[in-house]
């Protein structure tokens, strides 16, 4: 049974409705009446907010048909909006129609709008990236431009700055040197760098490797969403929506692969490779952890094995940066292999610390700790030393530009000086001139007048 108002546009009718179906124990819902857009829709959307205030255990109807069937319009963003009203009010029922051809799809329209609502709001989540199938009039993503579009824009092209484009699940690079395409963001720079080696500097080489590793990202989201690899927020999460699992893939396999191809190029050995092997194995399995959740401690064992093996490779430098005290920094640098010293250690202090079997048997015997005890004192030493030349230095420094400082303050209040003097001068000429001037103006003027008989020209006989 449906309740209606008698008047649509007085609420309060409905409350006498509802005490006698109460009275009766009739099963029904009420439907304040949703008004067609140019006759009080907002007005009755209203009327559905004060009814679930006013009775909050009320069963509401709303009859959608309304808006769909009056409203010249796609119904799909129309039954997505009334169904987010419709969860967000709690109205368990609806009434709509199919007839008029914009229509006709109505139904299976609100059934997926109202799933994807219900999942929004149950997990505070946007409701995008989780179906796309009511998206009807544009694509969801970002149209691609095409191979034709590709290859005359890589044509026009008349400067050195870089395009980037990904598409179908390959990677475009162009400028007006070339166009260059594929799917491994490395061989792809690899091929860049070959053909621009006089034009690419450090700062292109950043900025591509950066556009390339943010348009790898782009790819693996664009799997990672088709595929509903989703982390839904709860209490510990520091976000409020289910975003991609695993954005972080690409990034790590730039950052692995770059460390290897750095460690190519200056022939460190095999300590940077190992390192990115031990990288990309945290990151998988921390991967699968997202997939699937691993146990805490199979976890924990094999974050351990990882950390002890990336301390026996580093090379012999600060723990943490020294940041740690040595009782906790001497444990781990004990773990280090000698072979990693770097160049800048004598001869002399390396040359203690055996390897192999001898090294083996300093370690049981504690020798090796104490050559690197004192190695470490003649370490801390050196560098007293160092700290000590160089504020010596910088004193010197500072006391011969304190003298080097007033020689010029001298030099400029002489100048200062000498400016003075020299406009006194000036000033001194200048008024003397026109003191001359101003007597000989006053002489001419005080001297009689020739008379003008004496300065008759010529007569007009001669």
């Amino acid at each position: 049974m449906v309740g209606i108002p008698e008047t649509p546009f007085e609420v309060e009718r409905l409350e006498s409705s509802i005490e006698l179906l109460d009275r009766k124990n009739a099963r029904f819902r009420v439907d304040p009446i949703i008004e067609p857009i140019g006759f009080g829709f907002a007005k009755s959307l209203y009327r559905y907010f004060e009814t679930r205030r006013r009775w909050p255990d009320v069963e509401i109807m709303m009859g959608i048909g309304n808006i769909t069937e009056l409203t010249e319009v796609d119904s799909a963003g129309i039954n997505f909006t009334l169904a987010a009203i419709c969860q967000e009010l709690r109205i368990n029922s609806v009434l709509t129609t199919e007839v008029i051809n914009w229509a006709q799809s109505s139904v299976q329209e609100f059934d997926l709008a109202r799933r994807q609502v219900r999942y929004s709001i149950s997990e505070r989540s946007l409701p995008k990236h989780v179906d796309s199938r009511l998206v009807m009039l544009r694509d969801s993503h970002q149209r691609e431009m095409g191979e034709e579009v590709l290859v005359e824009l890589a044509g026009q092209l008349k400067d050195p700055n870089y395009r980037i484009f990904a598409e179908r699940g390959e990677l475009h690079v162009m400028n007006r040197d070339g166009y260059w395409r594929g799917t491994d963001p490395f061989e792809l720079f690899a091929q860049v760098r070959t053909a621009a080696s006089s034009t690419l500097d450090e700062g292109h080489a950043f900025y591509i490797g950066y556009e390339l590793c943010k348009a790898a990202t782009a790819l693996v989201l664009r799997q990672l969403r088709t595929r509903a690899i989703l982390d839904h927020p709860n209490e510990r999460s520091s976000h409020d929506r289910a975003v991609p699992r695993g954005g972080g893939i690409a990034v790590m396999a730039v950052v692995a692969v770059g460390w290897c191809l750095l460690a190519w190029w200056r022939g460190d050995g095999y300590q940077l490779f190992a390192l990115s092997a031990i990288a990309a194995g945290l990151a998988a399995a921390s991967f699968v952890d997202d997939l699937r959740g691993l146990p805490a401690l199979p976890r924990l064992a094999l974050q351990t094995v990882a950390v002890a093996l990336a301390c026996l490779l580093l090379p012999e430098a600060p723990v943490f940066q020294g940041l740690l005290p040595p009782v906790v920094t001497e444990p781990v640098s004990s773990l280090r292999r000698p072979a990693s010293l770097p160049p800048a250690v004598p001869a002399a202090r390396a040359a203690r610390l055996r390897t192999g079997f001898a090294g083996l048997i300093d370690k049981i015997t504690g020798t090796a700790k104490a050559f690197r005890a004192e190695n470490t004192r003649e370490a801390i030493s050196g560098i007293a030393r160092d700290r000590q030349q160089r504020d010596t230095l910088a004193v010197a420094q500072m006391r011969e530009r304190s003298a080097l400082q007033e020689r010029i303050t001298t030099l400029r209040m002489q100048h200062l000086k000498n400016r003075k003097l020299l406009t006194r001068e000036v000033v001194r000429s200048m008024r003397a001139a026109q003191l001359q001037q101003d007597a000989e103006i006053e002489r001419r003027k005080a001297a009689p007048e020739p008379h003008p008989s004496r300065f008759r020209g010529p007569s007009p006989d001669r």
